[in-house]
């Protein structure tokens, strides 16, 4: 039986379609870093409630393969945007991605759905009372969900706010495995 690990709240800038999966496309794969700006912007001045912010921020990591490969991780990037606009320190490396992490973006929902997430380990830092774990889109929440899941294991009471910039449509997923 699986345990539902769940968030405290999420906020999305938007559904994963025009104009934000093309921006998200263009910074993942075409080195559009500065299109970052433009969501981050966005999510602060549409999306972001502007009251009971969290403490600090941490981005979700990527394997060291794919950050090497790209040079840069886009949740970092984002959560730097955020937290620089926001007043709000960043914990970039308070989660760490596994040796055995592989690429999902080619992956089908049924996959992705099904992969072994286990490779998320909260590293020794201080404990903390609210965060927000960034990530640029959420597909199937079972990444999110490790992440959630690695924060707990290491702080129960920790209260967790996702922020994202696109989440696809809510066809099969459960909203309430997240929230």
């Amino acid at each position: 039986m699986q345990t539902i690990v769940a968030a405290n709240n999420i906020t999305v800038l938007g559904w994963y379609q025009w104009p934000i999966d093309t921006l998200i496309h263009l910074i993942k794969f075409k080195q559009r870093v500065g299109f970052c700006r433009l969501l981050s912007h966005g999510f602060i001045r549409y999306a972001l409630p502007t009251h009971d912010l969290p403490s600090v921020i941490i981005p979700m990591p990527s394997s060291w393969w794919k950050s090497m490969c790209r040079g840069y991780n886009t949740p970092s990037i984002l959560s730097q945007m955020l937290g620089k606009k926001l007043n709000i320190p960043l914990l970039n490396n308070y989660l760490k991605v596994g040796l055995t992490a592989t690429s999902q973006h080619h992956l089908s929902r049924t996959k992705r759905i099904d992969k072994h997430h286990g490779f998320y380990c909260s590293s020794n830092k201080p404990r903390l009372t609210h965060v927000a774990l960034v990530d640029d889109v959420i597909t199937t929440g079972s990444t999110m969900r490790s992440a959630i899941k690695a924060l707990r294991q290491y702080n129960p009471d920790l209260r967790i706010s996702v922020w994202c910039m696109g989440m696809t449509s809510l066809d099969g997923i459960n909203p309430s495995s997240l929230t």
